[in-house]
Parts: structure tokens; C-alpha cells; sequence
């Protein structure tokens, strides 16, 4: 009886654990989410902004400083929190502190901004008159070159800085932002909502426009990345290691994540219901991806349980090893097993028998034990044949074979 009973609890822990749960903050709309180490910062319509350092179980506002509650975008830059107010008044804070004060940080802003974005020694604005640049923390803002549209997300890969506007398509700086010029070629709609980077391909997502294309030549061409993408408006892109993830609103809203680089999407939905929320924001921080919602709050869940790999033993393992996959044949899923004595950045990818890359199930770090993640050839679009699975961590590499017949 006992044994049953633990074995109970630990299904339903491994169920519970395996889909999106609601944080209860005291908000219901989430503009945005930023953080510090341990530090979680969200941004509200009514609540200012709130913190927790405990992965969202408990709230605490931080609003000291701020004339309002109703605050937009928020960015971090090592220990320096920007918030920006909504509205008209072209009004930026700066913390130290994170989040105990505020100061005004807004001269030679001009007007209510739609994004910021901090890179470095350098922070980014973007309103209706252009994109903004600050070299000292907000103490001064400078009016790019970039003028007459609406920069609505950014994002750095390398030292190449994007800028995804609002009716003006991509633009891209190489000199951290002075000068742009627009690389837009392949889009089939000038309305961008969000930019992400997943190494060096960039991904836009756009306004009821085709959702979403990437370019892997930044910028010079883009071309469409949607295979399984059902939704329209892409609200927000987030990503780690070789895994993106992407939420999508029309009448309601959805959450997809993609192994392959956005040629397939597949949507990631458990917790939230029958209906699923329409997003504003998706942030990965700690272990979690925290998404936020129109009017349902914060929700979070394990990015390991999101990426399909799971811990299935803390015991540590004497040394490395790859198992072959079960069952072998397969079809369409297989399941590949593999322990690490030690703390490791692990990279576990399947390729075809051309040596292609076809999927990255792994690219993260990982504590030492044992795991076991979940390859669907369905998901894919993968013909029947041979394909080879590698892992590799810092001084070990394993290849093993398996087959897909359909």
C-alpha cells in the first residue's frame, strides 16, 4: 500500500511538472518580463512592476520612485533595471538597486516608447519618432539615424543590431545602432510585433502577416519559417541553446517550439485548459519559460520538460554513456537514454545518412545523472531509413545508429 501511494505521488509530481502552471501574481495582464540572477521583474497595467525571487511564488511590487502604476517595456543590463511608463510622456526609470528606487531617465526622449532593449554599455528606445540610443545608463538618449518609424523589438546577434519596425519591415545597424539601413527583402509584410536570435539565423514575427520568417544571412534575404504554425500574429519569441519558442495570438493564443530551426513547429499547451490565453510576453530564465498573458497572469514551466529531456535518476553515474534508443526500429518516436558523472554542456543531435543535421534534441547544460529525451521522426517529416544520433559533451562523443520505418 505505501509503495502504491509513492508511486501515485510521483506521477502526479511528473504530471503537474509537465505543463504550464499560473504564478497567481496579483496581476492580470503581464507586459513584460525581464530578470536579474534569481530575480524576476514583470511589468502591469495597475501593479507597476513586481518582483520574485523565488521563481513567481510569491510577488513583492518594487514601485519606489515610479508617479505610476502602469508601466510597458523593461530591460536589464547586468545590475540596471529600465522600465518605461505607458502613455504619451516619454518617461524611462533606471533602478540600481533592482527595483527598491527609481529615477527618471528620459532626456531627449521624445514620446511613449514600444520597446527597449539593453546590450552591453548600451541601451535601445524605440516610439513613434525612431530608435534611441543611450551610452550611460539613460542619463541621455540620442535620436539614431533611424527616424520616422516605429522600432517595436530588437535584438543583437554578434555585432549586428536588428531592429523589427512596425510598418517599415527589418532594419540592421553594425555600428551598435548610430546608422541603419533596411533589410527587408523576402518579407511579404512590413509589421513585425517581435524579433528573436537562435545563433546566428534571426527570426521576425510578424502582424497578421505570415507569422513567422527567419534569415540566415542577416538580413540580406528572409524567407518564411511557419510549418506548423496555425496562428497569425506572433506576440513574442524567446530562446536557449538549440530550442526557440514562439507565442501566437488571433482569437486565442498558443505557445510553439521548434528543435529544427523553424522548419516545424509544434505546439506546447498543457495547463492551460480548454481555452488558452492570448500572450503579450515569453522570457527563459533559471531553468523556466515564463509566458505572459492579455488577462491570465503569469504562467511558467520547466524548459527541460518543454525541450522533451527529462531527469530520470539523481544517482551519479560513474562515467558517460549513450544508450542505443528503444525501440529500434521506430515509428514514428523513439526514446534515447544518456548519464554524465559531472556537470556538462551536453549537444545530442540526430543526422541523416548524408551527415545532415536533421534535429538538435539537446543543446544545454546539464547536472550530472541520468536522462532521456523523446525523438518524433513524425514531427519532422522524416522518410523511412537510417539516421544516426551523437552526443558530445567536453571530452566525450558517442554516435550511435537507429531506423525509421514507416
Amino acid at each position: 500500500m505505501k509503495k502504491l501511494i509513492v508511486i501515485l505521488l510521483m506521477l502526479t509530481a511528473m504530471s503537474v511538472n509537465a505543463q504550464w502552471l499560473n504564478m497567481n501574481s496579483p496581476v492580470s495582464r503581464i507586459n513584460g518580463i525581464t530578470s536579474i540572477n534569481n530575480n524576476i521583474f514583470i511589468t502591469s497595467m495597475g501593479y507597476g512592476v513586481l518582483t520574485s525571487g523565488n521563481g513567481g511564488v510569491n510577488w513583492t511590487s518594487v514601485n519606489n520612485g515610479l508617479p505610476t502604476l502602469y508601466t510597458y517595456c523593461i530591460t536589464a543590463s547586468a545590475n540596471n533595471l529600465f522600465v518605461s511608463s505607458t502613455g504619451n510622456t516619454p518617461e524611462v526609470y533606471l533602478s540600481t538597486n533592482l527595483g527598491a528606487n527609481w529615477t527618471l531617465a528620459n532626456s531627449g526622449l521624445s514620446s511613449g516608447l514600444n520597446s527597449l532593449f539593453a546590450s552591453a554599455s548600451y541601451v535601445y528606445a524605440g516610439n513613434s519618432s525612431g530608435a534611441y540610443y543611450s551610452t550611460n545608463n539613460g542619463a541621455n538618449w540620442i535620436l539614431s539615424n533611424l527616424t520616422g518609424v516605429t522600432p517595436m523589438s530588437f535584438v543583437k546577434s554578434g555585432s549586428v543590431l536588428f531592429a523589427g519596425t512596425f510598418g517599415n519591415g527589418v532594419y540592421k545597424s553594425t555600428d551598435n545602432g548610430f546608422n541603419w539601413i533596411n533589410c527587408s527583402s523576402g518579407l511579404t509584410t512590413l509589421n513585425i510585433n517581435t524579433l528573436g536570435v537562435l545563433g546566428t539565423d534571426i527570426f521576425a514575427g510578424t502582424n497578421y502577416g505570415g507569422a513567422m520568417y527567419k534569415t540566415t544571412n542577416n538580413g540580406a534575404s528572409w524567407t518564411e519559417a511557419n510549418s506548423g504554425i496555425m496562428h497569425l500574429v506572433i506576440r513574442s519569441i524567446a530562446s536557449q541553446g538549440g530550442h526557440i519558442f514562439a507565442t501566437a495570438n488571433d482569437s486565442y493564443g498558443c505557445i510553439y517550439h521548434s528543435t529544427n530551426a523553424g522548419q516545424n513547429w509544434i505546439t506546447k499547451n498543457q495547463g492551460f485548459g480548454y481555452t488558452v490565453p492570448n500572450f503579450t510576453y515569453l522570457y527563459i530564465t533559471n531553468d523556466y519559460v515564463y509566458a505572459g498573458t492579455y488577462s491570465s497572469n503569469i504562467w511558467k514551466r520547466s524548459y527541460q520538460d518543454l525541450i522533451g529531456i527529462q531527469k530520470i535518476s539523481e544517482v551519479v553515474p560513474s562515467s558517460y554513456s549513450l544508450s542505443q534508443n528503444y525501440p529500434n526500429p521506430f515509428n514514428p518516436s523513439t526514446v534515447i537514454r544518456c548519464q554524465l558523472p559531472v556537470v556538462s554542456n551536453v549537444s545530442l543531435k540526430v543526422y541523416d545518412v548524408m551527415g545532415r543535421e536533421v534535429q538538435t534534441l539537446v543543446s544545454e547544460k546539464l547536472q550530472a545523472g541520468s536522462y532521456e529525451v523523446k525523438f518524433d521522426a513524425g514531427m519532422s517529416g522524416l522518410t523511412s531509413g537510417v539516421y544516426f544520433y551523437k552526443m558530445g559533451t567536453e571530452g566525450y562523443s558517442e554516435t550511435k545508429r537507429m531506423l525509421l520505418i514507416k
